[in-house]
């Protein structure tokens, strides 16, 4: 029987961050670097590398524009406090 040759982006990149991960004795926990990207690849809905890139790409705005956002309330809340 033979194994179907196709593999996934997503396979492969999991792969690629497992070697990486070996290689440079990461722990398979939150502690290591790939952690966050490994479980944006299994929610991801990207039908490319390329597509997942840009869909972090967007992901990391969205995250720095609520820090911002949470950075101006809590100056606010310091401002009220202080006075």
């Amino acid at each position: 029987m033979e194994r179907n040759k196709m593999t996934s982006w997503q396979d492969k990149r999991i792969r690629e961050i497992n070697r990486i991960s070996k290689e440079k004795r990461y722990p398979s926990s939150d502690i290591n670097p790939y952690f966050d990207e490994v479980q944006d690849i299994y929610v991801s809905k990207a039908n490319t590398y390329e597509d997942f890139v840009v869909e972090q790409k967007e992901k990391a705005k969205e995250r720095e524009k609520e820090n911002l956002i949470n950075r101006e309330k809590w100056r606010n809340y310091e401002t009220k406090w202080r006075k």
